[in-house]
């Protein structure tokens, strides 16, 4: 029997740490999953057979996924409140320009004593714009090149 994944307290999930017996068990429930045409579902000792929720099979899938692709998984809930730094970090900023942007109210926030602190839902949904910005911004510059005849 395999020992458990070890996780912290944060949820992170490193497949560096699964055993290649592990990591092909990984792979043929994966190939299970993306194969079936119904949901799967769990069935205890006693044949109770549950079938799983959509959202859960989806979360599923991208879990099994990333595990395949040996990509670190962090499951964090969306209440989680983030330090600037951390959110820093996610955000692929730097802090200073993260408390400009928290100063400009463009990314909600609150106070713990004297500490700003950031909701994990406000710092996903703030990624999602600036992303679909950055891709507007992209397409329109990729219009105007071809335009221009320029590509």
């Amino acid at each position: 029997m395999s020992r458990p994944l070890q996780t912290r307290s944060s949820g992170r999930f490193d497949p560096s740490e699964i055993s290649n017996a592990d990591m092909e068990s990984v792979n043929v429930f994966l190939d299970h999953l993306l194969n079936e045409q119904a949901l799967p579902a769990l069935v205890d000792e006693h044949e109770n057979r549950l079938e799983l929720p959509r959202p859960i099979f989806d979360m599923l899938v991208v879990v099994a996924t990333a595990m395949r692709e040996g990509k670190v998984i962090s499951l964090v809930p969306e209440r989680q409140e983030l330090t600037t730094q951390a959110a820093a970090n996610l955000l692929g900023m730097s802090r200073p320009h993260l408390i400009k942007l928290l100063e400009s109210n463009a990314l909600p926030h609150h106070f713990i004593g004297s500490h700003r602190r950031i909701l994990m839902k406000d710092v996903v949904s703030f990624q999602k714009d600036r992303d679909a910005t950055r891709r507007t911004a992209l397409d329109e510059m990729t219009r105007e090149i071809h335009a221009a005849g320029k590509y």
